[in-house]
């Protein structure tokens, strides 16, 4: 009797090599229009590209950010942002200067994620101008 392969296990990564998260604006180019966006995350052999309306599997496309412009194949897509595969792998330096500008750019913190303080200054002034003890 045949085994068939377990249902829920985990898909095989198909990439090969490591995603690093970036925010790096960017810009696609198709034979049909140019969609400015935003690159999420980056290898050497793909990246995932952010835009309000991105282009469908199997389009080719130049994707543009910084100094680089790389051909590369849409291969996934769903609502806005897409997976896309170089034609030719880039340099592990591109990577690199992609993760490191992004964290040169970036502002240390979000104002949202700052934790709001719960205590009160101590001290408070009064209508009058003076300082007084209450909380």
């Amino acid at each position: 009797m045949a085994t068939l392969p377990h249902q829920n296990a985990a898909p095989a990564e198909r990439r090969s090599a490591q995603r690093e998260e970036v925010r790096r604006p960017a810009t696609m180019r198709t034979s049909y229009a140019v969609i400015p966006g935003e690159i999420l995350d980056i290898s050497t052999g793909g990246a995932r590209f952010e835009a309000p309306k991105v282009p469908g599997p199997m389009v080719s496309c130049l994707l543009e950010w910084d100094d680089r412009e790389v051909f590369c194949r849409v291969i996934w897509s769903k609502h806005d942002a897409c997976g896309v595969a170089f034609d030719r792998p880039i340099p592990v330096d591109a990577v690199g200067e992609a993760v490191e500008e992004t964290r040169r750019t970036e502002p240390p913190a979000a104002v949202n994620n700052i934790p709001l303080g719960t205590r009160r200054n101590r001290f408070r002034m009064s209508t009058s101008g003076e300082e007084t003890g209450q909380d």
